[in-house]
């Protein structure tokens, strides 16, 4: 099985990745504050929005690990592409229509999105090209599923932290007009996002089809009963990850209720989350390849070890992770958005944030665990109905009703990770038997 050094040292290349994403986010937030906290509150209602439009494309690549990681195993001839190709067209399809509606629907989403009009203003034109970026992150997002699946990690990771290079330097380039550019503002910060990902579609997508020439990878027989599983398991991921997605955007619908500060305060939390979710995406990446090619190889034992180590290897490092953030808080508050140090309760809100990080990631591994065993349906079903029928909703009471303001949306989170977590950790644990047998038989 496994070891936590290998473990780590798999997942390393993409946690660098995603490490390189964090820095260009934190660049955005940081770039956007000096046009105000509207801009810095606009930043992330639309980042939230794009991680709505982009969670489809999420939900592709991880089928295609799936797929891809129980197909090398219980395949012949090497024919491992099917998930790729169907996903492919079907993400890059999608990402072109989610284009025209957020475009069309652009005006409406902002006005349920937050009643300030200073914030409404500064999206509208953090949107003005960023928009455009959808169609490209589908083609990056479909590419990377299938190198990280043949285990071409670091090749991800160099192309991911090459354009997150690219995006950070744009941005401030455009949004100040430095070396002769436009001086574009909060608009330059989406168009610099929007260089990014064009330019790493480019480089995706080449270093996808040198690795299927190179490892001689090609189509196996498409039937009709293979392509709906594929499109049923690939449309499941993809909709747990953007009813997940939707989720978290409409918590900062509820957030947004209660004042712009707040609202801002929230975006930092969210930031804060990043390295922490990075960790557990590149670790659940893993998992979904250890886990997908044990359930192909029928071996269900190793699968559940693999699965259970997993989470646990995501969950210690977090700990001393929240535990410094906590201690750093205030300084990090008061560097990002020095209008919080007039609410201090704020600042006590976002260091108490912190103690969810360890389930909340252990939660993340789990459902990638549940995913490289091709449980998307079980996957699915826990994460939707914990989201929305526990966190959304109490949320709303604790933070609105109550009027216990962004304390009481950060305690409806902790009650709906741990509800998650514990949910998923049990199936795992006590079910997973006879649930990897199904999966298996499904697989071979």
């Amino acid at each position: 099985m496994i070891s936590f050094k290998h473990m780590y040292l798999r997942a390393l290349p993409l946690f660098l990745t995603g490490s390189a994403a964090l820095f260009t986010n934190w660049t955005d937030t940081y770039v956007s504050s000096y046009f105000g906290a509207p801009a810095v509150a606009a930043v992330g209602i639309c980042g939230m929005m794009f991680y709505v439009l982009f969670s489809f494309s999420n939900g592709f690549s991880i089928a295609i690990q799936s797929f891809t990681a129980g197909f090398l195993t219980s395949r012949e001839n090497n024919e491992v592409l099917d998930a790729f190709v169907v996903c492919l067209i079907l993400g890059v399809s999608f990402g072109l229509l989610l284009t025209a509606a957020s475009i069309y629907f652009l005006e409406d989403i902002l006005s349920f999105m937050n009643p300030d009009a200073k914030v409404r203003e500064a999206s509208r034109r953090y949107l003005e090209f960023l928009l455009y970026a959808t169609p490209f992150y589908y083609m990056c997002g479909a590419s990377r599923g299938l190198l990280i699946a043949v285990g071409k990690a670091w090749t991800v990771s160099y192309i991911g932290i090459g354009t997150q290079i690219v995006n950070a330097v744009a941005t401030v380039i455009l949004a100040f007009g430095w070396a002769g550019a436009p001086k574009l503002g909060i608009s330059g910060v989406g168009f610099g996002t929007f260089i990014a990902f064009a330019l790493a579609a480019v480089f995706y997508v080449s270093a996808a089809l040198q690795a299927i020439s190179q490892q001689k990878l090609r189509l196996g027989v498409l039937s009709v009963p293979l392509i709906i599983e594929i499109l049923r398991k690939a449309i499941l991921s993809a909709s747990q990850s953007t009813i997940y997605a939707l989720g978290i955007f409409s918590s900062y619908w509820i957030v947004g209720h209660l004042s712009v500060l707040a609202l801002a305060v929230y975006q930092v939390i969210t930031q804060a989350t990043l390295i922490p979710i990075y960790m557990a995406n590149a670790l659940g990446s893993v998992a979904i390849s250890q886990v997908g090619q044990a359930v192909g190889a029928k071996d269900l034992s190793r699968a559940q070890q693999v699965g259970l180590k997993m989470i646990s290897g995501a969950a210690y490092p977090i700990v001393i992770y929240a535990l410094l953030v906590m201690v750093l808080s205030e300084d990090v508050l008061t560097l990002l958005l020095g209008e919080a140090l007039d609410e201090p309760q704020l600042i006590m809100v976002f260091t108490l944030s912190c103690l969810i990080l360890p389930i909340n990631i252990a939660g993340a591994v789990m459902n990638y665990v549940l995913q490289g065993a091709q449980l998307f349906g079980r996957a699915w079903t826990v994460s939707a109905i914990t989201q929305w029928l526990i966190f959304l909703p109490l949320a709303y009471v604790f933070g609105v009703s109550m009027s216990y303001g962004l304390a009481g949306v950060i305690f409806a989170d902790f009650i709906y990770r741990v509800g998650l977590f514990l949910t998923q950790y049990s199936f795992w644990k006590g079910y997973s038997e006879p649930a990897l047998a199904r999966a298996s038989a499904k697989t071979g």
